[in-house]
């Protein structure tokens, strides 16, 4: 039994080495296009190292270019945080797909075995397969911002799943699970 415990260890193992490889081909060292979100990226940037703060929702800032009222404003996400340390916005673009493609893998892995499937090893080919499927390679390589927000679905599903299964009848006010439930609804409100 010790034996078949450690090959499937080992095979696990494997398959998120695979997964990440295959993710950093994808992400990390091929195209990619930044030209939708290039502007606002650059923008932010500037705003936030002249003014020391985040951009207004007003059209009267950095001579009328509007930040923040974009949908995909990028004020808010990994490739803008990425972008202060890279002066080329392909790059914090490809390490930010690069790791919220892991994140997402991570979730959808969470996500199958709270959907029951007790394999460890399924789980986590069920997360590479999520992650690495056409509609998302696609997205992150066309530069869809929106796209980055699927990663965190899968997280709130999980959350979802286990605040329905949760006993609560002794929640009490401002107690963790109380906190875990009141941020958990409103992000699915926000997302």
């Amino acid at each position: 039994a010790e034996i078949t415990l450690n090959n499937n260890n080992l095979q696990i193992r494997y398959i998120w080495f695979v997964g990440i490889c295959f993710s950093s081909l994808l992400f990390l060292f091929s195209g990619g296009h930044v030209d939708g979100v290039e502007p606002a990226l650059v923008w932010t940037k500037v705003h936030l190292l002249q003014s020391f703060e985040f951009p207004y929702f007003s059209p009267a800032i950095c001579n009328g270019f509007l930040l923040g009222a974009d949908p995909n404003n990028t004020i808010f996400t990994v490739t803008q945080l990425l972008f202060f340390f890279f002066d080329n916005p392909l790059d914090a673009w490809r390490l930010s797909a690069f790791l919220v493609s892991i994140f997402c893998a991570v979730g959808s892995a969470r996500l199958f075995r709270a959907m029951g499937v007790r394999e460890k090893s399924a789980q986590a080919v069920g997360g590479w397969i999520v992650t690495l499927s056409g509609w998302w390679v696609t997205h992150i390589q066309i530069g869809h911002l929106a796209t980055f927000g699927i990663a965190f679905l899968v997280w709130l599903m999980v959350e979802a799943i286990s605040l329905s299964t949760a006993d609560y009848s002794d929640i009490r006010l401002f107690s963790l699970l109380w906190w875990s439930r009141v941020v958990h609804h409103a992000a699915m409100l926000f997302l």
